[in-house]
């Protein structure tokens, strides 16, 4: 495509080496691609222009370098002395904390190694501990076998020696004084110096059933006077427990000891006279006369020793003094002798050991 080198006054001049304007074809022509040739002398012309222009600039820009002052001022600013200071004291608070921190970490590595030897002593000490405490519980477990043998062995002859102590209490058990009471005379009648006065006497009879002579033989007895009621039941055998509980009592005075061999008797009275109050009396709701009645019971015990054997063994009783004909004792008439019967009491006989 040719360049036009006349163009309108209105459109634009260019330089004198531009490339040349194109005209448009026809809309109805055809498109073909366009190729640009640019001579060579022009791009040498071209190039050789760039390289002059870049030399240039960079020789000026050698010849006028860059002007650098430097302002140096002896004296500080109050705030470059304040600065100065702080860096000063920050530096020595610095130098300080790591001059602490070393101590401290010092302190802390001797304490750790104190701490690790006390350790190790402490797990030796505690490792022997245990050795030793292992020895001693297999010497303990060979002494407490033995010594379980050996309470065995003790024991049963413990067993053995208990059998034949109790064998030996059997037999002499079997053997040993046994004393029963029981009446044997009536020795004076009753006679009241006044309804409130009692005088009587009786004989009982202590005879030894056992193979060794009682010893010591000593008596204790009470007259009573129980209500006829429902406590005339128990009331003697409480009462007769009560008077002949241990120890006990010691001989009264001088009378020689008792002593009753085997299969023999000897005969103890029972006497005095006795003081008859109101409340030992009572009457019965159907007797006509509504005479006041008495209903005296001897109460008492037999304690002795069995050979030389130093226990003591008690034999009780009770008895019922009552008229033969079974009328009531009266306080005031008096009673022959031949009228008085020396009853066993049924209900109790107190203890007996």
């Amino acid at each position: 495509m040719d360049a036009d080198p006349n163009k309108d006054e209105g459109s634009s001049h260019g330089k004198e080496d531009s490339l040349p304007v194109g005209k448009t074809s026809p809309a109805n022509d055809s498109k073909q691609p366009l190729y640009l040739q640019i001579p060579t002398d022009l791009q040498e012309q071209i190039s050789g222009a760039l390289q002059r222009a870049y030399r240039h600039e960079d020789e000026r820009n050698i010849k006028d370098p860059i002007r650098v002052e430097i302002v140096k001022d002896e004296e500080l600013t109050r705030f470059e002395k304040k600065t100065v200071r702080f860096g000063y004291w920050g530096v020595v608070i610095a130098s300080c904390s790591l001059i602490a921190a070393c101590v401290a970490a010092w302190m802390v590595f001797q304490q750790f190694k104190e701490m690790a030897t006390q350790s190790d002593l402490l797990s030796r000490a505690a490792e022997q501990a245990r050795k030793d405490s292992n020895e001693n519980a297999k010497v303990v477990a060979k002494q407490l076998s033995g010594l379980q043998a050996q309470i065995t062995a003790a024991q049963q002859g413990a067993r053995a020696l208990q059998g034949q102590l109790a064998e030996s209490r059997s037999v002499v058990e079997s053997q040993r004084a046994d004393i029963s009471v029981s009446p044997y005379s009536v020795d004076h009648p009753m006679t009241f110096a006044s309804p409130q006065q009692m005088s009587f006497a009786f004989t009982i009879a202590l005879t030894n059933n056992g193979a060794f002579a009682a010893n010591d033989v000593r008596m204790r007895y009470k007259l009573i006077f129980p209500q006829f009621d429902k406590s005339y039941f128990t009331e003697p055998g409480k009462q007769q427990r009560d008077l002949c509980k241990p120890p006990v009592p010691p001989i009264i005075g001088h009378m020689p000891k008792l002593s009753i061999y085997s299969g023999r008797a000897a005969p103890e009275q029972i006497n005095g006279g006795w003081g008859i109050e109101a409340k030992d009396t009572y009457t019965i709701p159907a007797d006509p006369t509504h005479s006041t009645r008495i209903s005296p019971v001897v109460i008492g015990c037999i304690d002795y020793l069995s050979g030389v054997m130093p226990k003591w063994h008690q034999t009780g009783f009770i008895f019922e003094i009552r008229r033969k004909d079974m009328r009531g004792i009266v306080p005031g008439n008096n009673i022959p002798s031949d009228a008085i019967l020396i009853d066993r009491y049924i209900f109790d006989q107190g203890n007996s050991y």
